[in-house]
């Protein structure tokens, strides 16, 4: 079973990776260039989703950084985002406890959220999922997986989000 999420994990990154190509340099430029913070806020999310997988401790670097724009300008959707984001990282670092901590808060910031509530309510259940499944906690993994696939339901996203199709795919074997 724990066999089957790796590979399904490691299918899903190369597939993230294999779809969008990303200058990093011309992101990175971007960001020292940019004024308005929503601009360095995608920027530091694209440049997030870039390392994440390969390079965690810059990925982290990046989720802490956009943990700091998104509050400096008052945005709770990128700091609920930031906090999942710094969770991830330091869940491919190994710090399960810490990352179950960042996403357990980012799931009390997006319970506030007024807009895309459900899509980063969604997010979050499916990272502390992950991170459960990881630490051998089926059961709370499964759970966690089916309150995804909820609010991903109603946020009308499940068919686009390639993570509801990986949920999709466990719910059938």
């Amino acid at each position: 079973m724990k066999a089957i999420f790796i590979s399904l994990a490691l299918l899903i990154t190369v597939s993230v990776t294999l779809a969008q190509p990303v200058n990093v340099d011309s992101l990175k430029k971007q960001l020292t260039v940019a004024s308005d913070d929503s601009i360095k806020l995608k920027v530091v999310a694209a440049l997030i989703h870039y390392y994440q997988n390969y390079k965690p401790d810059s990925g982290l670097h990046y989720a802490r950084q956009m943990f700091n724009l998104a509050q400096k300008s008052g945005n709770r959707y990128y700091e609920a985002v930031a906090l999942s984001e710094v969770g991830n990282a330091l869940g491919h670092l190994g710090s399960y406890t810490k990352a179950l901590e960042m996403e357990l808060k980012s799931l009390h910031v997006a319970e506030q959220l007024k807009e895309r509530r459900e899509e980063q309510m969604g997010f979050a259940y499916l990272q502390i999922g992950i991170l459960d499944q990881a630490n051998g906690r089926y059961a709370n993994a499964i759970a966690n997986f089916q309150k995804c696939i909820r609010y991903r339901k109603m946020d009308g996203k499940l068919e686009q989000d390639i993570y509801g199709n990986f949920l999709k795919l466990g719910r059938r074997g």
